[in-house]
């Protein structure tokens, strides 16, 4: 089908534009690989897996590993988070060529799920998004990854109830990445 809509194209197309139909779906042009959009490495620090404890020993007690995954030749990081509790959780982060901003989405296993949208900036990526409350409400949210150090994330989750108004912290995760023995 796509094959018999170039040729359309082209047949109805003036010579002029014609190349531009033929470079727009031609196998001899490719997209540019992920590897060359300098925006797909700014998320790489969190790739790892991840021994996931509350940043302050005794607050926001979410404890878990979480595998942190390249997948399609760079062009998404896969999330598949469990907590110690044995809740399981995955996310996909990409840069969204179309928008021009990095994407979260998450699902976890009870169909929870967040859409984020965000940006690298000062050694950190900065999400924000917003769910909808059983009541109708929105909730906004913040999500930043904070690379610390080599071996080491800070993920921290801020929601705001009142428009943008007040923040108050979710939680607020440590993440020291596993040695393989």
């Amino acid at each position: 089908m796509k094959l018999y809509a170039t040729f359309a194209i082209l047949a109805l197309a003036p010579t002029a534009h014609a190349a531009e139909a033929v470079t727009a779906t031609s196998p001899h042009h490719p997209a540019p690989a992920c590897t060359a959009i300098a925006e797909t490495r700014q998320f790489a620090f969190w790739v790892g897996t991840w021994n996931v404890a509350p940043w302050t020993p005794g607050k926001f007690a979410a404890t878990g590993v979480n595998h942190v995954t390249e997948i399609l030749n760079g062009c998404a990081i896969l999330e598949e988070w469990t907590s110690a509790s044995g809740g399981k959780g995955k996310s996909l982060n990409f840069w969204d060529t179309n928008r021009l901003k990095w994407r979260q989405v998450w699902v976890d296993q009870d169909g929870g799920s967040l859409d984020y949208e965000g940006e690298f900036r000062g050694n950190a990526m900065h999400f924000e998004g917003w769910t909808r409350e059983a009541n109708g409400k929105r909730t906004l949210q913040k999500l930043t990854f904070t690379r610390v150090a080599a071996d080491t994330v800070r993920q921290h989750f801020e929601e705001s109830p009142d428009s943008g108004r007040t923040w108050k912290t979710t939680y607020d995760l440590r993440y020291v990445r596993m040695r393989a023995r």
